[in-house]
């Protein structure tokens, strides 16, 4: 699944692009420049998920269920992606 959003921002040398995109909850991929921003969500996803890589799909159910707890998905049957 892709999700693409396209943002206007206001270019001043006192406010940069890039300071512009974190208030927004993105990363820019380039200080000066960027044509592309990620979710600082899914960086913060992604992170966890090689912090606890095992080499079966336990790690990433872990994973999954960390972060969707932490934007307040929970499942009603507790573990259910860590079966």
């Amino acid at each position: 699944m892709e999700y693409l959003e396209d943002i206007e921002l206001v270019i001043f040398s006192h406010h940069p692009v890039g300071i512009q995109l974190v208030c927004q909850g993105f990363f820019p991929c380039s200080p000066l420049a960027p044509t592309l921003a990620v979710s600082l969500d899914m960086l913060e996803f992604v992170s966890d998920l090689f912090v606890n890589m095992a080499p079966n799909e336990r790690a990433w159910a872990a994973a999954l269920t960390k972060y969707l707890k932490a934007c307040r998905h929970e499942f009603s049957t507790g573990d259910s992606l860590c079966r």
